[in-house]
């Protein structure tokens, strides 16, 4: 697009979000390697769903892990350890710039019936 005195207005937003190192895919192969269903609550039944989001920083850290949708403490614990041990992520940027992003991640917790 071109303003009326031919100028460029044209705007594309390059934005790359954050990913974990692997893609998708490797992401949910360690999500089920690491998330661990809690022994108490396999034998009370208790399942439930978590969403945490968090920030990816500048370096691939994952800062500020905060549940957005609570189950059961026993379950809130197990996808906070889950979160708060994994590796480094590859960062979002901005234009070129380096920026912390939030991810939002759900875990679900189902027994075999």
């Amino acid at each position: 697009m071109f303003s009326q005195n031919g100028k460029d207005t044209t705007y594309i937003n390059f934005r790359t979000q954050p990913e974990f190192k692997g893609g998708e895919v490797k992401l949910y192969e360690y999500l089920s390697k690491k998330t661990i269903y809690p022994k108490k609550a396999q034998k009370n039944n208790i399942e439930g769903r978590v969403v945490i989001r968090f920030w990816v920083d500048i370096d691939g850290s994952l800062v500020d892990p905060e549940i957005l949708s609570k189950s059961d403490p026993l379950l809130n614990e197990a996808a906070l350890k889950v979160i708060k041990n994994m590796p480094k992520w590859i960062p979002g940027k901005q234009e070129g710039i380096l920026v912390k992003v939030s991810f939002v991640l759900p875990f679900d917790f189902k027994l075999d019936q």
